[in-house]
């Protein structure tokens, strides 16, 4: 199934190079910031929701104007690590890679946009979060709005958006499989630059 996952991404973000010739190209530098995080697992000894702290990633995403205002492209992120609120020691991240749909408004100075993403997601983690287990990644999503400030006479524009964001993965040791949930809203700034 992750290799399906997989393979389904690279395609959704192969879909771009279609357009290449004749759409321009902008390209985006993002850093988001999570804010109402938790982790959730289906443990039978420890189930549920847990709080973690705060965590900041950064990010390159790249996407063409297929129709009118309508964006598809691809993109990837890394998650660093952060850590449970309950056990500091133990830190966890993920690096997505994601194909994109994004519709842009253009209203001068200011353009308004909804964006999704989708795709896998490589979750990494230190000893003590993995107690001497292997952890595999999964599915990711991303579902939120925003708006770019077009700097005048220039390619350039600054934007922040908000999200809600899911990354999937696995905590395997022994023959038992924990599904993991990491669930956050989180806050992103970038620069975009449009070739």
């Amino acid at each position: 199934m992750r290799k399906l996952l997989l393979i389904a991404c690279i395609a959704l973000a192969a879909i771009p190079l279609a357009f290449a010739d004749s759409n321009p190209l902008t390209i985006r530098a993002i850093m988001p910031i999570d804010f109402g995080a938790a982790q959730y697992s289906d443990s039978s000894v420890n189930s549920g929701w847990f709080d973690t702290n705060a965590g900041v990633g950064v990010g390159v995403e790249g996407m063409y104007d297929v129709l009118g205002g309508l964006n598809v492209g691809a993109g990837a992120q890394y998650l660093f690590n952060r850590e449970m609120s309950d056990n500091t020691d133990a830190t966890f991240g993920y690096v997505p890679l994601y194909g994109l749909i994004a519709y842009k408004l253009d209203l001068g100075i200011v353009s308004p946009y909804a964006i999704s993403r989708i795709g896998y997601s490589f979750a990494v983690a230190n000893d003590t979060y993995k107690n001497g287990a292997s952890l595999t990644g999964g599915f990711y999503f991303t579902i939120g709005g925003g708006a770019t400030v077009n700097i005048p006479n220039t390619p350039v524009g600054v934007f922040a958006e908000g999200n809600y964001a899911l990354d999937d993965s696995t905590w395997s040791n022994n023959g038992t499989d924990v599904h993991l949930a990491y669930g956050r809203f989180d806050l992103s700034a970038g620069l975009s630059v449009s070739l």
